[in-house]
């Protein structure tokens, strides 16, 4: 059997306990006090004692109701407890000293003991209303606190959330990186070639086309496969279509045969060329 001697001490009480528990006795003591001392047969003098007694009660049983919100109250709590002990300590002591003299008249009462009398229960009364006022606040402060709570917890809740995304990610992108991508990947980077400009880009279909072609040459090809074949009234003539008498003078101006042959030639091969750049440009 081992010599150590084990030693279990409670923690340390603090003053709120202590004021409850030592306002409690006070209210019973009053209570048995009352009861046990003031017998008397006067019915106005059993009235004012019945109504103390109730006070007293009712002041017991709203202190019993403290210790489930014991954490809800500040320190001014236990100065308030001690101040309504005093008071009801005094309140009583001036009730029986009203009350011994004259508790062996049957019918009548002096005046100025019931006045005193009714003093004497007006203080308990503001005694027992005190205590359903901080009743009615540790209420208070007990659901207010424990919505506050919930809503503190849920945002403490969603911030670790977010804050364990991030360091997952963040952690998850370091292994990658420190990994050796795969062979395949490797290879496909190995592949890969830079895109080249389209400064340097080469189509050999218009280099070889000559310099004979204008810009006035690529915008009519352009107007042409661009526009509606009627459009504001105007009408597209084509080839085989026969043209449309116009209503202004036309002057005709003779050419030589000569002349007509090289224009023709010139015509076709320059047809081509636009035909050759409308296909490239619509690709």
């Amino acid at each position: 059997m081992s010599k150590d001697i084990v030693c279990a001490r409670a923690e340390a009480a603090g003053p709120m306990p202590l004021a409850l528990s030592s306002y409690q006795t006070t209210c019973k003591a009053l209570i048995g006090r009352m009861q046990a001392k003031l017998n008397t047969e006067n019915i106005y003098l059993l009235t004012y004692i019945s109504k103390a007694i109730h006070q007293l009660e009712l002041c017991e049983s709203k202190s019993k109701l403290f210790k489930y919100s014991t954490k809800n109250f500040s320190k001014n709590i236990v100065f308030a407890l001690q101040d309504n002990s005093d008071r009801m300590l005094d309140a009583v002591r001036r009730l029986e000293s009203f009350v011994r003299p004259v508790e062996h008249d049957w019918v009548t009462v002096p005046l100025n003991v019931k006045t005193q009398c009714n003093f004497v229960c007006d203080a308990l009364f503001l005694v027992a209303s005190h205590m359903c006022l901080l009743d009615e606040v540790a209420t208070l402060s007990r659901t207010s606190r424990s919505k506050y709570q919930t809503l503190y917890l849920n945002s403490i809740r969603n911030h670790v959330v977010k804050m364990r995304a991030t360091m997952n990610r963040t952690y998850i992108l370091k292994e990658d990186s420190k990994k050796s991508p795969p062979p395949m990947q490797m290879m496909e980077k190995s592949e890969t070639k830079p895109k080249k400009s389209l400064e340097h880009v080469s189509i050999p279909i218009i280099d070889a086309m000559s310099a004979e072609i204008t810009d006035r040459d690529i915008a009519t090809l352009v107007f042409k496969w661009t526009t509606l074949d009627k459009f504001n009234e105007f009408s597209r003539v084509s080839s085989q279509q026969e043209p449309v008498e116009s209503k202004s003078p036309q002057i005709y101006v003779e050419e030589k045969s000569d002349n007509k042959d090289k224009i023709k030639h010139r015509v076709k091969s320059r047809r081509g060329k636009l035909w050759a750049l409308a296909y490239l440009s619509f690709m």
